[in-house]
């Protein structure tokens, strides 16, 4: 029988590449970063650490980080990683323009595993 992670296609990125991506990605400290299978928020903490890093502050600010996660218990995860970040339980193809209000506006970024 397959595992969860298998079934669930659940990859944890590397630090190193995630830093690699969001380097190419992330511009100002205002960026709003949109993680679309989030995980245990690997990406989002990252980006966390790279805002505040080009804002200058202890972190990043409180409406830049999104993720979405299809998981509860990984979503859960994440949540308790990054308190500051938004996490919305749900599967991220299944969102339409009125079922994504949760997410409040545009992104700056949409970054995931590659």
């Amino acid at each position: 029988m397959p595992d969860k992670q298998h079934t669930l296609g659940q990859f944890e990125t590397p630090t190193d590449v995630a830093d690699l991506l969001l380097g190419f990605c992330l511009r100002r400290p205002s960026d709003r970063v949109l993680d679309p299978s989030c995980g245990a928020g690997a990406f989002l903490a990252r980006a966390a650490q790279w805002l505040a890093w080009l804002g200058d502050g202890p972190q990043a600010p409180p409406e830049a980080l999104w993720g979405v996660e299809l998981d509860p218990e990984t979503a859960v995860q994440a949540q308790t990683a990054l308190p500051q970040a938004h996490i919305l339980t749900c599967n991220f193809f299944t969102l339409t323009p009125d079922s994504a209000t949760d997410l409040s506006g545009a992104f700056d970024v949409l970054i995931g595993n590659p």
